[in-house]
């Protein structure tokens, strides 16, 4: 069996990386590598063709694939009646003289819907559309502004209280998602600020939001404040209602929370021509993260047929802790790029953990859910990070990957240190 698990992430790796290599100048590229590597693994471990897995593996992020369909169609509803444009003039307007209490709220807004979802995707559809018009009107570089919104969503995307890789890890090992109250913010919370201070400090203080002040002057078409709100409040209120009060408030999921905002702002705001604003929602690269994520569960499944997540947990068992640690910090923000954050997770996260076993089990366990969060900004997939870099029109996404560098290597840093002396901050954060 283990000669057949071998044969299998060969396979997969040298499928992946030869199909890549071919076609990465053709978008899906990507998705192809990833079919064709589980195809390949399944048929040189002995299971043919796995048409059954194939399709139940289409099914595995198929949840987080309606939540990031649905929300960008939320965005472009807000942004087709007014709300988007309407509440980017309030900020200004508030926030005008105070233009580092500005980046504070900006990280604040951007971490917000990561903790209630545990995505960051939602996180750069809802806020970051909100404040990417103003931070380039204010004067950042796109690629800087693209760099802020997209680190902010990804680590606001693991401070909890819902933290899927972590609980993807947890449910692998049978242990409870219980205790990251307070080591997930005590990393995550002080990267944000170090993001803001090392990307947009010291730019921002040469601006004057007061200079932008007439760009967002409302006028008498704009929407009145409560409507603009309104279908945000909506959905802010239903995630958290639900978290709140459980036993009384029934889970609708996020998918359906983000179609009841849809029809308050279809209902609220400006008449929407709804076939263009569909079209416009599901356009690349929507629809291209979207086959991504899927082809990612097909990979998972496969990898778990064929037994190459049992046989990495085995041999990493067998690695001395430097290397472990060593191949955390490297391999989950990098391999995840390829796999997603969710699938690295499951292939990659388990192990760490199960091989780190001497150490606190819940600290290793969100240090590991913290750089895989990390691969949301690294290519190929780089689902976070290529939303924004489309909401603030990059030309190139390898100029905001090495924006954000300095900051992701800062935080993972933090996570090496703190998953070395894990049973220490467990005495200071559990």
């Amino acid at each position: 069996m283990e000669k057949q698990s071998i044969a299998a992430l060969i396979a997969m790796v040298v499928g992946f990386a030869g199909i890549y290599f071919c076609f990465h100048r053709h978008r899906g590229a990507t998705v192809f590598a990833l079919l064709g590597a589980a195809i390949l693994g399944a048929f040189f471990s002995g299971f043919g063709f796995p048409l059954r897995h194939l399709v139940e593996g289409e099914f595995g992020y198929l949840d987080i694939v309606m939540v990031i369909l649905t929300g960008i169609i939320f965005l472009r509803v807000l942004e087709a009646n007014g709300s988007i444009l309407v509440i980017s003039k309030l900020l200004v307007k508030y926030c005008s003289g105070y233009p580092l209490l500005f980046l504070f709220l900006t990280l604040l807004f951007l971490y917000l819907p990561g903790m209630v979802t545990g995505l960051g995707a939602p996180a750069v559809l809802i806020t970051g559309a909100m404040v990417i018009p103003i931070l380039l009107k204010a004067g950042l570089s796109k690629n800087t502004t693209a760099a802020l919104v997209s680190f902010s969503a990804c680590m606001g995307s693991v401070t909890g209280p819902v933290n899927i890789p972590a609980m993807i890890v947890c449910n692998c090992i049978n242990m409870p998602f219980e205790g990251f109250q307070l080591i997930l913010p005590a990393i995550t919370i002080p990267s944000g600020i170090i993001a803001v201070l090392i990307l947009a400090y010291r730019p921002w203080l040469k601006r004057n939001l007061m200079n932008i002040k007439a760009d967002f002057q409302q006028n008498s078409e704009d929407l009145t404040w409560w409507r603009a709100l309104l279908p945000i409040m909506v959905v802010a209120l239903l995630m958290i209602l639900v978290r709140v009060a459980p036993s009384v408030v029934p889970d609708l999921h996020t998918p359906l929370i983000f179609v009841i905002g849809t029809v308050c702002a279809w209902l609220t705001g400006k008449r929407v021509v709804t076939l263009k604003t569909l079209t416009n929602a599901v356009d690349s690269p929507i629809l291209e993260i979207s086959a991504l994520l899927l082809s990612v569960g097909v990979l998972v499944q496969i990898s778990t047929l064929t037994g190459v997540t049992g046989l990495l947990v085995v041999k990493s068992l067998s690695l001395p802790h430097y290397l472990i640690y060593l191949g955390m910090s490297l391999a989950l923000p990098i391999l995840g790029g390829a796999l997603s954050m969710l699938g690295v997770a499951a292939i990659l996260g388990m192990p760490i953990v199960l091989a780190l076993l001497g150490q606190n089990t819940i600290v290793i366990t969100a240090m590991v859910s913290i750089l895989c969060a990390l691969s949301q900004l690294t290519p190929p997939s780089a689902i976070v990070g290529l939303l924004a870099g489309e909401l603030a029109e990059t030309e190139n996404y390898n100029q905001v990957l090495k924006v954000v560098l300095v900051p992701s290597c800062i935080t993972i840093a933090l996570c090496l240190t703190v998953a070395v002396f894990s049973n220490k901050a467990a005495a200071l954060l559990l």
